[in-house]
């Protein structure tokens, strides 16, 4: 009897999981979320399980490392209230088109774009190449070194009002 409840029990946990796709992860299939109707469901279906999640008391931040250098590859935030996606960033390979300033800003309006320096810069003795270039627009920040042309990490953001003295 207890070989059929524990059959049963696999079958209804099977029958209910989430139909995981795990497609490779990518800078395009991260560019494509929406905002306003991709939740944390949608995001494991297209990537699979995070290899770390971070609550916070707002929002749980899900990590993904590469499958193959296993280096860190995007960082998903997740509202704990609706469950939507609010924020993502992307960390680009070398080999990869996004990998170069011209490369992330490509399909992109430049025009939208302003350049901050690095903050720690202001420090006198401080000497850093890298800038940051944000569309607040379209919620956009793009962190490269200006002399080498190579990006470090694009990131993804509502551009409804943000507050960053909560992350």
């Amino acid at each position: 009897m207890n070989y059929f409840f524990a059959i049963i029990s696999i079958y209804f946990l099977s029958s209910c999981a989430m139909q995981v796709t795990k497609s490779s992860m990518n800078y395009s299939t991260l560019k494509s979320f929406n905002f306003k109707t991709t939740t944390k469901e949608d995001v494991i279906r297209q990537f699979g399980l995070p290899n770390e999640t971070i609550l916070r008391k707002n929002h749980q931040t899900l990590l993904y490392n590469d499958k193959v250098k296993k280096y860190h590859r995007a960082s998903i935030n997740i509202s704990t209230t609706t469950n939507l996606v609010t924020e993502y960033a992307w960390v680009p390979f070398p080999d990869e088109n996004e990998s170069e300033i011209d490369g992330a800003l490509s399909g992109l309006d430049v025009r939208s774009f302003k350049e901050f320096a690095d903050p720690a810069s202001a420090n006198a003795h401080y000497i850093s190449s890298m800038v940051q270039l944000v569309d607040k627009k379209n919620g956009i920040t793009i962190l490269y070194n200006k002399q080498t042309k190579d990006v470090d990490a694009i990131a993804f953001f509502s551009n409804q009002e943000r507050n960053t003295s909560s992350k």
